[in-house]
């Protein structure tokens, strides 16, 4: 019986050292196929006006429906599914530990909203209250049109993007300063 207890503990042990080795590399998944949703989501034409003004998902269904345009709506909710699950799955990942130095967002940005907007300024200024009072089929939608570049975002997401020079440094170097005047003397510019 002691063995199999023990048994038991190596096999749950080995189980939690794999799931913890395998987070980074299952969260740049769920981000890719984030990317994919996001993209078939910006892709359906755009829905009747009377369906942003809908109460409730199923007043926005029947705008669909009465429009012509229930496979769209299909499609919609289908990808609002999906986005929900992506997030679900990497908050699970989030509570390994593993991402906890990435989830320190620049400039104040809250985690909440940095880990799934990346133009997060208009979403923390009353943005997502907006949003949430949509039916829920049309908010990763109504969040693309906006311009909040819906996502599954970590810090290193949001740090600007700097050029990297050959000798390895970000930006500036003398080799730059040669090709490019203006660089060295702000006068030029």
């Amino acid at each position: 019986m002691i063995g199999m207890m023990q048994a038991s503990a190596q096999v749950r042990s080995n189980a939690l050292a794999t799931a913890f080795a395998m987070a980074t590399g299952l969260y740049s998944q769920l981000q890719e196929v984030r990317r994919e949703v996001v993209a078939e989501t910006a892709a359906v034409p755009e829905l009747p006006r009377e369906m942003w003004s809908a109460a409730s998902s199923g007043q926005a269904s029947t705008v669909a429906i009465r429009a012509g345009r229930e496979a769209d709506w299909a499609r919609i909710v289908r990808l609002g599914d999906r986005w929900d699950s992506i997030h679900a799955a990497a908050q699970l990942l989030r509570e390994t530990g593993q991402f906890q130095g990435q989830l320190a967002f620049p400039g104040g940005c809250p985690t909440a909203i940095g880990i799934q907007f990346l133009n997060w300024q208009p979403v923390a200024a009353d943005g997502l209250e907006t949003v949430r009072r949509l039916p829920v089929p049309l908010r990763l939608r109504a969040t693309i049109d906006r311009g909040w570049r819906p996502g599954l975002w970590l810090a290193a997401d949001h740090a600007p993007r700097r050029r990297r020079t050959r000798n390895g440094n970000a930006g500036y170097s003398r080799r730059s300063e040669r090709a490019n005047p203006r660089r060295a003397n702000p006068r030029l510019r």
